[in-house]
């Protein structure tokens, strides 16, 4: 047996050569030709000769140019030209037309040359029609992602609702591989009247601006969409089209709705060339930015609602705020605008401090409450005339603690409570009711104690009298670093040195506030 093997392997195939490259070409299951430098085709395959629908033994000796392109001369691009120009191998894609398949020609050079001198090349083709779909929709996919993510990158902006859909217009109309023009308009909705009134637009005429700033449900392209509740196209001037003026230009429309369920919360429109056919991938990444563009009207609608509606618990504080205030000094005449004015103080001494504005309001709604615990210490001692025994100042020192345990319970959008229950604390431990030193108090704490001295010192008391601006200022410079904060201090003596602030109402007689 191992002698048969070696006897064969010694053997040479005793195959015409022709005949074995013809088996090699018709063995392929796509287009494979043996071509000249001068585009004649030696030998082709039976793939091209099914394709073709001729007998293979036709093809011999006529031009590839002619046989397969119908053409008397190279055209551009050909493959075999820039091979043959370049001496190296050639591969291109292309459309063929005729029967709407992609192509992918590969030409390789030999060293071997006809008897004429001409030297040969292996041109192959394949059908990469599916390959290329494939290929087109992952493009497009990427394209439509890309696109939409850069839309919902908007949604995480504060900006005006306007300008919002503005910038999403004209993403959309710029996008390269959309085949829209750089024109379109988008419209709010309101189903209670029915019409969609203009909100974004870009390069409009002047007669559209006019026209089309309200336009009923079921009037034009647009208010066919919101009514219809699906996509209007349109590639022309047609007679869904209501508005018209003096050198409209022809064009036409892709008007999509944005419908949140069966609500209608506006339209986007886009303006095509007259003659656009209406693509299903198009309409496909309309309706997706559609969406889009409905999440970020919802999202704006809803922040706009949220803001009212703080404005309106802050506006309803401000008023429980503000009673407390005149609780306070309805029982301590001599001490009336007090907590006002260490408001005010402690507002401007937090916004020269260059404290963020949440903080520096803060700052000021505490002041005005900083002594509802008086509500608390009887009259005769806040209104006593004389100096207090050691007893009563006890008493009126637990107004701290008495203010804080009332304020402790009630959700603040600021540490109203902690404040309030530190404006008496002291930077070296000597304050009360807790003793707390250094950075155990707060900031709101820190502005409201030096606001406080300055204002009690400057004005009237019952049990004597002001002690005047110079003495305060004197107070918490003395005081600066030890008792009191000195950023604190610095800005409160720039305040009354360098700005001319002044306290508000007199300082020098009980105020009338």
């Amino acid at each position: 047996m191992e002698k048969d093997v070696n006897a064969l392997k010694a053997t040479p195939l005793s195959i015409d050569r022709g005949l074995t490259v013809q088996i090699l070409l018709d063995a392929l299951p796509f287009f494979a030709m043996l071509v000249d430098a001068e585009h004649t085709i030696l030998q082709a395959n039976a793939a091209v000769a099914k394709n073709f629908g001729v007998a293979q033994a036709s093809l011999a000796g006529r031009s590839c140019l002619d046989a397969i392109h119908g053409l008397g001369y190279p055209f551009p691009g050909c493959p075999l030209e820039e091979a043959r120009g370049s001496g190296f191998s050639n591969e291109s894609v292309s459309f063929d037309a005729e029967h709407g398949t992609w192509l992918k020609s590969s030409v390789y050079p030999t060293t071997t040359s006809t008897p004429e001198g001409h030297r040969i090349f292996v041109q192959l083709a394949e059908d990469v029609t599916e390959m290329q779909t494939v290929k087109e929709e992952l493009v497009r996919n990427a394209n439509i992602q890309t696109a939409l993510n850069d839309l919902l990158r908007l949604s995480g902006t504060n900006a005006p609702i306007d300008d919002l859909l503005q910038q999403v217009l004209e993403r959309i109309i710029s996008l390269p591989w959309l085949a829209v023009e750089r024109k379109g308009a988008i419209f709010l909705a309101d189903e209670k009247s029915g019409t969609l009134s203009m909100r974004a637009q870009t390069s409009l005429h002047q007669a559209l601006l006019t026209a089309c700033r309200e336009i009923p449900f079921g009037w034009c392209m647009c208010g066919r969409a919101a009514a219809a509740r699906t996509i209007q196209f349109a590639d022309c001037v047609d007679e869904r089209h209501d508005v018209r003026y003096d050198g409209i230009k022809p064009h036409g429309h892709y008007c999509v709705p944005l419908l949140k369920g069966d609500h209608v919360l506006g339209v986007l429109n886009v303006y095509l060339v007259q003659g656009h056919v209406c693509d299903a991938h198009e309409e496909t990444f309309l309706r997706a930015a559609a969406e889009v563009l409905v999440g970020l009207i919802e999202k704006q609608r809803a922040l706009d609602t949220l803001v009212e509606t703080l404005a309106r618990l802050r506006k309803i504080l401000g008023g429980i705020i503000d009673l407390m205030a005149s609780v306070v000094e309805s029982r301590d005449p001599y001490t009336a605008g007090h907590q006002r004015r260490v408001s005010d103080l402690a507002r401007s001494i937090a916004t020269e401090m260059g404290l963020a504005s949440d903080i520096v309001e803060g700052i000021r709604t505490a002041g005005l409450i900083h002594d509802l615990g008086k509500i608390a210490i009887p009259a005769e001692i806040l209104s006593k005339p004389g100096r207090l025994t050691a007893l009563e100042y006890q008493i009126i020192q637990t107004h701290v603690s008495v203010a804080y345990e009332l304020l402790k319970p009630i959700q603040f959008p600021w540490p109203i409570a902690d404040a309030v229950a530190q404006h008496h604390e002291r930077l070296d431990g000597s304050g009360y009711p807790a003793r707390l030193a250094g950075d155990a108090i707060g900031v709101h704490g820190r502005v409201l104690a030096v606001a406080d001295v300055v204002e009690s010192m400057a004005s009237h008391r019952p049990y004597r009298p002001a002690l005047g601006m110079d003495r305060a200022l004197e107070e918490i410079q003395r005081g600066r670093g030890t008792q009191y904060d000195p950023n604190v201090v610095d800005a409160c003596l720039r305040l009354f040195r360098e700005k001319a602030y002044s306290l508000r109402g007199s300082i020098n007689e009980p105020s009338s506030v």
